[in-house]
């Protein structure tokens, strides 16, 4: 899980949309017999029989539409966040470093007490303008294994293609409650 700010405005279907964007990238990327059925059979068919939501439809007519020509222009793209927050001006320059008059620890300490004093402004700006700070969840290896399985690979086959090694019911609770969360009908074992 990961925090991120969010506008009340944006409401949950932005999130939403963004899971749904990481979820669509993984498909194209990872899950060639899938976007051949796409390609074959059509968006609705395609939606139907591999159980995916309605929010992947307008990404699947473009790519359907024009596969070779496809370029994917990205979650956000006329879905952003309103544009309530100026961000604080933070006026206390970066630390320089010289390492003829300051040892290098000295420095990284200055550095990141700098950096921790920007941030804590700009989420200060946030706060102010309205924000609030909400957990998401947000890892790009939960989509990628959510496109496997859609692809036909088994939880072990999933969990033997990670870079760092996972074992196989992780990957399948990490997947089905992310499956859950997108309303996309797994197929079952």
């Amino acid at each position: 899980m990961a925090e991120l700010f969010t506008h009340p405005e944006q409401h949950g279907a932005f999130l939403k949309r963004r899971y749904l964007w990481e979820l669509w990238t993984s498909l194209l990327e990872l899950a060639p017999t899938c976007t051949a059925y796409l390609k074959e059979h059509g968006v609705s068919a395609w939606l139907e029989r591999y159980g995916l939501p309605d929010g992947l439809r307008d990404w699947a007519e473009e790519y359907h539409a024009d596969p070779s020509g496809y370029e994917p222009l990205g979650w956000d793209w006329q879905d952003e966040a309103p544009l309530t927050v100026r961000l604080s001006w933070h006026w206390e320059a970066f630390p320089e470093y010289d390492p003829t008059h300051m040892p290098a620890h000295r420095w990284k300490e200055k550095a990141i007490a700098w950096l921790e004093s920007y941030m804590q402004s700009v989420e200060d700006a946030y706060r102010q303008a309205g924000w609030q700070r909400v957990r998401v969840k947000y890892n790009p290896e939960h989509f990628k294994w959510l496109a496997l399985r859609l692809e036909g690979l088994s939880w072990v086959q999933i969990a033997n293609r990670t870079a760092v090694p996972v074992e196989d019911t992780a990957v399948r609770v990490a997947t089905t409650r992310l499956a859950e969360r997108l309303c996309v009908l797994l197929p079952h074992e």
